[in-house]
């Protein structure tokens, strides 16, 4: 069996590997790894998946979304909530983290369609925030 254009495969040669979970059980997290210990430092779950990017800014910061469209702020180190903004579309692509003009920037792609997941986006647009 071979995968079609546009639609998802899991590479296998029978449709009889794996199943994807009912809708109702997803979840999405953001795990931080102490890279000295190889231990969980924290965990950060959402409702929907984490499809977007995660970036790391200077300053103690994460930035990541959400398929609900919720781009957070997580503190670095305890991985608390420090922010959030709801983009109105679902995320699944980039996080850029850059300076314009002496000004932080976040740039976030939203509006993502895709076959697999349940939430689709209407219109493709890139959300930019800007840091203080």
């Amino acid at each position: 069996m071979k995968g079609e254009p546009g639609k998802p495969w899991n590479g296998s040669h029978d449709s009889s590997f794996g199943k994807q979970d009912p809708v109702e059980q997803w979840r999405g997290w953001v795990t931080a790894i102490d890279a000295d210990s190889g231990k969980v430092a924290w965990k950060y779950q959402v409702p929907t998946p984490v499809a977007a990017a995660v970036t790391t800014p200077a300053g103690g910061l994460v930035f990541t979304a959400d398929m609900d469209g919720n781009v957070v702020a997580l503190d670095a180190h305890s991985g608390k909530k420090l922010w959030s903004h709801n983009t109105g579309q679902p995320v699944g692509g980039g996080i850029v983290s850059y300076e314009a003009d002496g000004h932080q920037r976040i740039a976030v792609a939203t509006g993502i369609s895709s076959p697999i997941w349940p939430k689709q986006g209407t219109s493709g647009r890139i959300v930019v925030y800007g840091l203080k």
